[in-house]
């Protein structure tokens, strides 16, 4: 009787079971890509941000708000077949964002404003790099150094997440930075690990004055340091190692002149990157020193 309930229980388990393939590109509590795209102005970069679920034609797709609030991203995600496709508010026809079941000679039809020649290009290689699937298809992106359109196993495409839209304001695309539940785990290449870009002309920003601010004590002895800032500050505040993995995140919302950032309780002494972003995506960074008493 004892041997009928256990088999019958792993029956019902290997039933409920569901088996990923590949990894999600969304995390547990947070997600974030910031993506790079020019226009008529300059350069821009736009933050994306995983917020619920929705379903559609009885499909369920991620809402992936924008610092555009009219660029709305709907991703859905096959996890077995190795899927991504999606659809925007202006764009309502689906799209394929990147296949990771493709082989080596396997094609893809690559679209988009930023492409001069669409049609299909062909997977020229794939491989494992840390311990994600790439699938790396033959087409340079002429605007980050000839490097090649790949998708990339948990994080998406190194072009980002609307690359395929026929018609958009948003030239030449290339994702800067992802994070997944307040880790950083991709970093770009050609823009040496930048998480946002800009350069609007004075047209768009008259007469504003640039942001700049004082660590202080530099270096840092104690379990804290205060920021000062030469105009009002509210937004993003990150700290990182030098090789670039996030120790911490903290926002403000409130324009503060100065505020008090408490370190976490790691151990290691040595230099470290500061960054801080404001709403309007300005980025600017220092090196500090941390001293760890032993």
């Amino acid at each position: 009787m004892k041997k009928i309930i256990i088999i019958t229980f792993l029956l019902v388990f290997s039933h409920s079971f569901t088996y990923s393939q590949y990894m999600s590109v969304f995390g547990e509590s947070e997600t974030q890509w910031t993506v790079k795209s020019s226009n008529l102005h300059g350069i821009t970069t736009d933050t994306l941000t995983a917020e619920n679920d929705t379903i559609i034609d009885d499909v369920t797709y991620r809402i992936i708000s924008s610092s555009d609030p009219h660029h709305t991203i709907y991703l859905h995600e096959d996890l077995e077949e190795g899927r991504w496709s999606y659809f925007t508010d202006a764009e309502p026809t689906e799209r394929l964002l990147m296949d990771l079941s493709l082989n080596v000679g396997d094609t893809i039809y690559v679209e988009g404003a930023w492409l001069a020649e669409p049609g299909y290009y062909q997977v020229d290689s794939v491989y494992d790099k840390d311990e994600r699937k790439h699938v790396q298809v033959n087409l340079p992106l002429h605007y980050a150094d000839d490097e090649k359109l790949t998708f990339i196993e948990g994080v998406g495409p190194n072009t980002g997440l609307s690359y395929q839209e026929p018609t958009t304001g948003r030239m030449n695309p290339y994702l800067l930075c992802y994070w997944k539940d307040d880790i950083q785990e991709f970093f770009n290449i050609y823009y040496d690990g930048e998480c946002s870009i800009s350069s609007f002309s004075h047209i768009d920003e008259p007469d504003q004055p640039s942001i700049s601010f004082n660590i202080i004590p530099n270096p840092v002895v104690q379990n804290y340091f205060e920021l000062s800032f030469n105009k009002p500050f509210s937004g993003d505040i990150v700290l990182t190692d030098i090789s670039g993995k996030v120790l911490f995140r903290k926002a403000t919302t409130e324009s503060l002149f100065k505020k008090t950032i408490y370190i976490p309780d790691f151990r290691q002494s040595g230099i470290f990157i500061l960054r801080v972003r404001n709403k309007r995506g300005i980025t600017l960074s220092q090196k500090m020193t941390i001293i760890r008493k032993h």
